[in-house]
């Protein structure tokens, strides 16, 4: 009776295992803007879909239309740049697709402030848009204080394990712009 019971259970920890896994799949296909648009994400959800990451300072923005698409023109102020970016440029003009909704339109993204910006890897046409919306923008009070989008999870992923499912994540341990902007090089 013990070793039925035993086994019953294995089977069903297996079958868990395998739609956990089938899930994260179908979340590794469906990462583009418009699935990250509607889920929760969390630091290493950021960095490891940003093809763009910089400490700077949105400017402005203006509508241009360029073969036939329609394009918000971003603007900003480069302080730092951490990830595909020259170390030289100071002004960085980014292409993000008008239709979409942004957080650079609907005034989320305060100008004079600085942020840790996360983009996507611009496509074959140039337009890219932040990861999440406003989740892939994290406002720096000062150099020792981060303020996260209220979106973003606060939990840092952890490696998968046959029982992973028992686990808890770890919290968040960024605390301030020089520790976030290491762990964005590693």
């Amino acid at each position: 009776m013990k070793t039925l019971l035993q086994a019953m259970l294995l089977v069903v920890l297996i079958s868990l295992c395998q739609a956990s896994f089938a899930t994260e799949k179908v979340v590794k296909v469906k990462s583009a803007t418009g699935y990250a648009h509607t889920r929760q994400m969390n630091i290493d959800d950021l960095k490891a879909e940003a093809g763009i990451i910089f400490r700077g300072e949105f400017i402005d923005f203006r509508l241009v239309e360029e073969n036939s698409i329609n394009k918000r023109k971003l603007k900003f102020r480069v302080k730092d740049p951490i990830l595909g970016i020259d170390s030289d440029k100071k002004i960085l003009f980014l292409d993000e697709w008008a239709q979409a909704k942004s957080p650079f339109t609907e005034n989320e993204i305060a100008k004079a402030y600085d942020y840790v910006f996360f983009f996507h890897k611009p496509s074959k046409i140039g337009l890219t848009s932040l990861i999440g919306t406003e989740q892939g923008a994290i406002k720096l009070i000062d150099e020792t204080h981060l303020e996260y989008p209220q979106r973003l999870s606060m939990t840092r992923k952890q490696k998968k394990t046959l029982f992973s499912f028992f686990q808890r994540q770890k919290k968040l341990e960024l605390n301030n712009y020089q520790e976030l902007r290491e762990f964005c090089k590693k």
